[in-house]
């Protein structure tokens, strides 16, 4: 019996019972296996699957890919590891988007009759064409009957290639069906030209253009060096909502180029607020944005304005957008300017 119809609710994981579980399916190139036992007291469970092509399983799917699950223990008090693979057809290693993504997830705690599943993510590590995410701490999680959930407290390392890109810190998210909210910030954010070339080479691995004009700044550009604080605090329910703010606090920056440029900064932020309009609809306010430095020019469009004096310069502006434009807005092919 796979569930207790006396179990009181839609879905009681303690009501469970799941008793010599021996799957083996095959289809095409794939093969899933299954095996264990669930019970309150003691539950073991593996799943195997290989599956290179997704499409032998479903027509339209793309790629391949591994799952490794294994979880012991209790229903009250597990531990689960899983091992995701996924494989992109006619994969290239190292190249963004096409390069295999791997996903390792470990898992401590249990679900409690009438307050769901808690417990905290020991372990988490993400890997794709060079660029690696991994969990410094534990990360409490917390799953309620109702379907609402909690993340705490987390600091995220993102390296590339080996080398330190950030440290992403999450300060913690919430959500339910529907709708989520999530804070956070990146202190610091440092930008040299070293990573802009970096990053650049990541993204063009076909090559980034070198050469140019060598001048007196040439020499300066690897020494250069920009710290900022990124924080942002953000929500969504039926539209998105809430705030963020980039701000310089220490350093300058030569950028690399042709003849490199000295942007001579003394100060600069920008905060940017959401708030909803009228159904999923929101809009976009830079309600401060401040520049100082030897020589400042800024252009910024649509329904931006712009005013400034010698070495200072504000701006500000406005732009409606729905829920579907989150992503978008960031992509530079659809003509607007940030």
């Amino acid at each position: 019996m796979l569930l207790d119809p006396a179990a009181p609710g839609p879905w009681n994981p303690r009501a469970l019972r799941l008793s010599g579980l021996d799957v083996k399916l095959a289809l095409g190139p794939n093969h899933v296996e299954a095996h264990g036992d669930v019970a309150v007291s003691s539950a073991s469970l593996s799943l195997q699957a290989q599956v290179p092509a997704l499409k032998a399983a479903w027509p339209g799917l793309s790629g391949g890919g591994s799952v490794s699950l294994t979880s012991d223990g209790s229903i009250a008090d597990q531990r689960s590891e899983l091992k995701l693979r996924l494989v992109p057809d006619h994969p290239r290693k190292g190249i963004p988007g096409r390069a295999p993504l791997s996903a390792d997830l470990t898992m401590v705690g249990g679900w409690t009759e009438g307050q769901g599943w808690r417990g905290q993510v020991s372990a988490l590590q993400l890997d794709h064409a060079g660029l690696a995410v991994r969990s410094r701490t534990a990360v409490p999680v917390s799953v309620a009957d109702s379907g609402a959930w909690e993340v705490g407290r987390a600091a995220l390392d993102v390296t590339l290639e080996g080398q330190e890109l950030l440290q992403l810190q999450h300060q913690g998210s919430s959500g339910s069906p529907g709708e989520w909210a999530t804070r956070g910030q990146i202190d610091p954010l440092l930008v040299t030209p070293g990573r802009i070339q970096k990053i650049r080479s990541w993204l063009q691995p076909a090559g980034v253009p070198t050469g140019g004009v060598h001048t007196a700044l040439s020499d300066r550009v690897r020494g250069s060096r920009l710290e900022a604080r990124l924080t942002w605090n953000l929500a969504f329910k039926k539209a998105l909502s809430g705030d963020i703010r980039l701000v310089r606090t220490g350093g300058d920056l030569v950028v690399p180029g042709d003849v490199p440029i000295k942007l001579g900064l003394r100060a600069a932020s920008l905060d940017l607020s959401l708030r909803p309009t009228s159904g999923p609809t929101s809009t976009a306010r830079r309600h401060s944005c401040t520049f100082m430095a030897l020589r400042t020019s800024v252009k910024m469009r649509p329904s931006a304005s712009f005013s400034g004096s010698a070495g200072r310069s504000g701006c500000h502006g406005s732009m409606p957008f729905t829920a579907s434009d989150a992503g978008s807005m960031l992509d530079p092919s659809n003509g607007r300017t940030w």
